[in-house]
């Protein structure tokens, strides 16, 4: 039997909320953005509200037989992406808080 590695990259954002309403809100936040983040990473972004008791999180998944020049590009082109799309709503969203 031959054992094969895979590489599996997640990439994206894990929130942590003091309470649950806090979550719920970022959960209601970032379901708002879901189909511009798809339209400017064209992927297929995971979510997942809550995720344990305090958490949340948004990423995607890039399943690579190994780390590579490509991938490596590919995931510094995504962060970017997702903090271009991000920031501004998230700065809009804290002062409103």
């Amino acid at each position: 039997m031959e054992l094969v590695e895979e590489i599996v990259l997640k990439l994206g954002f894990i929130l942590k909320g003091n309470r649950r309403r806090k979550i719920n809100g970022y959960s209601i936040f970032f379901k708002e953005q879901e189909d511009i983040l798809k339209k400017k990473l064209d992927e297929n972004i995971q979510f997942q509200f809550p995720w344990g008791k305090r958490w949340a999180r948004m990423y995607v998944i890039k399943n690579e037989g190994e780390m590579t020049d490509e991938l490596k590009d590919w995931a510094v082109a995504t962060m970017v992406k997702f903090y271009n799309v991000l920031k501004p709503k998230l700065d809009d969203y804290f002062r409103s808080a």
